[in-house]
């Protein structure tokens, strides 16, 4: 059976001059460094599964580690899921300062015809 593995970095060094005008606080929020991790495997027929790690750095210092992980059941053209996110419940913000959510379960059904 297929395993794989991914891995990403990405480094950013912003430079912000002094300058004598206000910035929004909203303005310069970019990932200084950002890795992420995925091992996809498959250990017996129609059973898939994953694991991802993401680490990330903010400019302003701020950092956290996330950790998902999936599972999946094949059975002819039906898929059933399981994907957990977040398992560790890492406080965390995105884009804009969002707040993103702690741990969460998304259960699927796929059926293909």
């Amino acid at each position: 059976f297929d395993q794989n593995i991914k891995f990403g970095y990405t480094f950013i060094e912003d430079e912000v001059k002094e300058l004598d005008i206000e910035f929004s606080r909203y303005s310069i929020n970019s990932l200084r460094h950002h890795l992420t991790s995925t091992f996809k495997s498959q250990f017996i027929d129609n059973l898939f599964n994953s694991v991802s790690v993401v680490h990330a750095e903010r400019t302003s210092g701020d950092s956290y580690t996330v950790l998902d992980a999936s599972i999946t059941l094949q059975v002819g053209n039906l898929e059933i899921s399981v994907l957990a996110n977040n398992i560790f419940n890492a406080e965390y913000t995105e884009t804009n300062l969002v707040p993103m959510p702690k741990g969460n379960l998304l259960f699927g059904i796929n059926y293909r015809f």
